[in-house]
């Protein structure tokens, strides 16, 4: 989004009074039977367009989500974003030494129960640790590497002398990482691999933690916002800054580190809701994966925007729901709380009380992404666009189960039929025909089978152009194990068809 964009935005934002109603509804869908012989192509591309942006489930106590108001202070927000003045000289082990005399000194001069890592008798090199992250911090391209080591000049690292509930925590506002050392070399048995090893995942982690916190000279020189938990009106989402924190270590090419994270991480959850909104991205041309990891560690809003395709002001309030429902259902706040108060709810699971209205809107929000993807990719294949549409179906739909709303489940239900009738009115064939390709085909499963053993015995012709055209499909695949056409199968047979 560029600053045109932005102030543009910025002119036509509406007030707009929230209603408390606690209530589910959706607007009706007014397109359905029209005959579209005598429509263009671009009057046919925007009535889809135009059916899946109209269709919203409202979220239950919608009038405690973020609104027009948060939105106006985030594109307020992105005017404000500074570069850093910082010059990083190449050398890592200058900015090691640093922050192992940072932690010295601090250990020093507090009265806490904190050891020094780099003086500790344990059976690990936090020295040799240290230098391994740095390495692969100096190598990689997602963050200003001059931002960072201004950063890193006051960062210190100590070892807990107390058990935690955590494995290591980061505290921004002392530029700070506390391990649990302890239950960091559980966590290496219960998973088989070395207390150096396991260190190393974990502080990695923290580390990437604190490449999403500004320098001090972008604040000093004006900038109004740093991504922090739990604030809407300047920040990503807490669930994100744990995911991409979480995930980047085996996105990013880390050789065996990444390799073991691929299959043995922590975070499953956020990973999933993470992968979730990349949908957006995937379908979001001139973006990329490093783009969602650039804009998360640079912490530079107008970049995460950008990212998921968001191009209007109702886009980006739409964009903060979702996210918003994910942080509450990640229990990263207090919504589960504010819900139950507000419509008087008797204890539940924290997914009964909010509710997963969010998988509702964001495929709607992704299905609008891949008719624009569609009608500006002529080359786009029939067979390639059932595919993706099963996988967008399928990890939509996954750990919905019979406890979520109709309104929800008749929702995206609605919804997938409106994209089928659209494939069959794109590519010009019968809406039977293309329910048999969605419920045959078996690109999925054989791109499954060819990440999990490297067997290009699976890949055909579709899958080769899928593979070329999304090469970050792999990144979206690892949270859920396995997504196939049967992941909607299953959701129709045992979830739609218990509703109705």
């Amino acid at each position: 989004m560029k600053k045109r964009l932005v102030a543009f935005l910025l002119a036509l934002s509406m007030i707009v009074s929230v209603l408390s109603s606690c209530s589910i509804e959706e607007k009706e869908d007014s397109n359905n039977g029209t005959d579209t012989s005598d429509f263009s192509d671009d009057d046919f591309t925007d009535k889809y367009i135009n059916y899946f942006d109209s269709q919203r489930v409202k979220y239950k106590c919608e009038s405690i989500y973020p609104d027009n108001s948060n939105v106006d202070s985030i594109l307020n927000n992105i005017n404000t974003t500074q570069t850093c003045d910082f010059i990083y000289d190449g050398d890592y082990s200058k900015i090691k030494d640093t922050i192992i005399n940072n932690s010295k000194e601090y250990i020093s001069k507090i009265d806490y129960d904190y050891e020094n890592p780099f003086e500790s008798n344990d059976d690990v090199d936090m020295d040799l640790v240290l230098s391994f992250i740095l390495n692969i911090w100096n190598n990689q391209n997602a963050s200003d590497k001059n931002d960072d080591a201004h950063v890193f000049q006051t960062l210190k690292i100590v070892f807990s002398g107390y058990s935690t509930t955590n494995l290591a925590e980061y505290f921004s506002d002392e530029n700070l990482i506390v391990l649990d050392k302890n239950a960091i070399y559980e966590k290496s048995q219960r998973d088989g691999v070395s207390f150096a090893w396991a260190m190393i995942y974990v502080l990695s982690h923290e580390i990437f933690h604190v490449m999403q916190e500004p320098c001090p000279c972008r604040i000093q020189k004006g900038q109004k916002y740093r991504f922090a938990k739990n604030n809407y009106t300047c920040s990503t989402s807490s669930t994100l800054l744990e995911a991409s924190a979480e995930s980047y270590l085996y996105n990013n090419d880390t050789g065996r580190l990444a390799y073991d994270l691929k299959y043995n991480y922590t975070y499953t959850e956020e990973r999933k809701f993470e992968s979730e909104l990349l949908l957006l991205n995937l379908f979001s041309e001139n973006t990329t994966l490093s783009d969602y990891y650039k804009a998360m560690f640079n912490t530079d809003l107008e970049s995460f925007i950008d990212c998921f395709g968001l191009e209007s002001q109702e886009d980006i309030l739409d964009f903060y729901k979702i996210i918003f429902s994910m942080d509450g259902l990640d229990e990263q706040t207090t919504l589960q709380y504010d819900v139950k108060f507000n419509n008087r709810l008797a204890n539940g699971t924290t997914e009964e009380i909010i509710g997963l209205t969010y998988k509702a809107n964001l495929f709607n929000m992704v299905l609008k992404k891949m008719v624009v993807y569609t009608n500006n990719n002529p080359d786009f294949s029939l067979e390639e666009n059932v595919a993706m549409f099963n996988l967008v179906k399928g990890i939509i739909t996954s750990d919905i189960d019979d406890t979520t709303e109709t309104k929800v489940i008749n929702s995206i239900d609605k919804s997938e039929k409106k994209y089928t009738k659209y494939l069959s009115e794109k590519y010009n064939v019968d809406v039977n025909y293309v329910n048999e390709l969605e419920e045959n085909d078996e690109t999925l499963e054989n791109i499954d089978l060819y990440l999990i053993g490297n067997n290009s015995d699976f890949i055909g012709d579709t899958e080769t152009k899928i593979l070329s055209r999304f090469p970050e499909i792999t990144t979206i695949y690892y949270p859920f194990n396995y997504i196939d056409n049967d992941n909607y199968k299953k959701f129709e047979e045992n979830i739609l068809l218990s509703k109705n």
